[in-house]
């Protein structure tokens, strides 16, 4: 997630965000192209994905990487989220974004959002103005989010692809679990809550980590089997390096002593971790 001022002049490959830090997006093994820009700097608070085409410059395999690009917000805003999100303020040892305590950011609240982004740790933050005598951070991801439509949405089917915890809705663990390759129904829109993406249960039970549902996708360095058991393959197929790979939830680990990410199922569909880009 990147923040650019409005009117700013915006070129996907090298822009300056909002704070003044410029951005170049560059790959010394791969070749870069645009294949997606919709931004439109004129658009106060509009957000757009803009998406590029990377061609490994060895084995000229392609992939489609991805980020989305907010306009600064001109006025007020008010925030639309299911219940709260947190609020960050910069650590004087480590120089990060920590989480202020039990400070959080709930449904309704209003704010100003200022120029002021930044990148910290992988992910980004935007300073805002609570009032005029306070400010803290909001990751720009829910910032985002917040400004999509709230509408309820009609509730969807979707699989457990990995033993699911149950959380509530401070994202605390349950003693509840959803086994895999079960069906259950979610509202469709997932949220945030702390640090995590969750979709919450149709029936307002509690929320499941979207990891477990949707997976994530991972880059894969290099050839890789797909196996049962740690001695045993699957199948015959085999995924290509610096393809795309889901893997769901966390992984296991096996007897032989190595850890592998599920990327299928019913039927046991192990990949090694070791040959995901980390």
């Amino acid at each position: 997630f990147f923040q650019v001022a409005r009117g700013a002049k915006f070129n996907p490959l090298d822009f300056t965000a909002s704070d003044g830090t410029e951005y170049k997006i560059t790959d010394p093994n791969a070749d870069l192209s645009v294949t997606e820009n919709p931004v439109d700097t004129s658009k106060a608070g509009s957000s757009s994905i803009v998406r590029l085409s990377a061609t490994n410059k060895k084995t000229g395999k392609k992939i489609t990487v991805s980020y989305t690009v907010l306009i600064s917000p001109q006025s007020e805003q008010t925030l639309h989220v299911k219940s709260w999100i947190p609020a960050f303020n910069f650590d004087p040892q480590t120089k990060l974004p920590a989480q202020i305590g039990s400070a959080v950011f709930r449904n309704g609240d209003k704010f100003l959002v200022t120029n002021e982004t930044k990148i910290y740790d992988g992910a980004s933050y935007t300073k805002v103005k609570p009032n005029p005598s306070s400010s803290s951070l909001i990751r720009t991801f829910d910032l985002v989010n917040s400004s999509k439509d709230s509408t309820p949405k009609k509730a969807v089917t979707k699989m457990i692809m990995h033993k699911a915890i149950i959380y509530n809705d401070k994202g605390k663990a349950t003693s509840k679990t959803i086994p895999a390759f079960k069906k259950i129904k979610v509202n469709p829109v997932y949220q945030s809550i702390g640090s995590q993406a969750y979709y919450e249960l149709a029936n307002k039970s509690g929320y499941i980590k979207v990891g477990n549902i949707d997976g994530t996708k991972r880059v894969l360095i290099h050839n890789a089997y797909i196996y049962r058991s740690s001695d045993r393959r699957a199948n015959s197929k085999v995924l290509k390096g610096w393809t795309e790979a889901t893997t769901y939830g966390g992984s296991f680990k096996f007897k032989n002593g190595k850890r592998y990410y599920r990327v299928g199922g019913p039927a046991k569909q192990y990949v090694k971790v070791s040959n995901f880009h980390s």
